[in-house]
C-alpha cells in the first residue's frame, strides 16, 4: 500500500485510535469529511438476493433514495494505490 494514497488513511477506529487531545474535534472533523464526500453521486451499491428484480429494485429505492445527491467532484486521486515491490523468487 502507498502511504501517500488515500486508502493507506483512516477507515476505522476505537476510543483508542480515535482519542485525540481536543473535545469535540474528531467529531467536527468527521461532520466536515460526512457533509463533504456523503453524496450519491460518490457511491456504487452491488446488490445480490433471491428476489425478483422488481423488488431488489422497491427495496433500494426504499432504502437509499434518502441519500442526497450533492454532486460532488471526486477526489483526484494522483498517486498510485499500491507501490512497485519486486520480491526476491526464493
Amino acid at each position: 500500500m502507498n502511504p501517500e494514497h488515500p486508502y493507506a488513511q483512516f477507515s476505522v477506529g476505537d476510543l483508542n485510535t480515535l482519542n485525540n487531545d481536543q473535545p469535540g474535534q474528531l467529531r467536527q472533523e468527521l461532520i466536515a469529511f460526512y457533509d463533504h464526500y456523503y453524496s450519491a453521486n460518490l457511491m456504487s451499491l452491488v446488490v445480490l438476493g433471491n428476489e425478483s428484480l422488481d423488488q431488489l429494485e422497491n427495496m433500494v429505492r426504499e432504502k437509499f433514495s434518502p441519500v442526497l445527491n450533492h454532486d460532488t467532484a471526486p477526489p483526484l486521486l494522483t498517486c498510485p494505490c499500491s507501490m512497485k515491490v519486486i520480491y526476491p523468487l526464493s
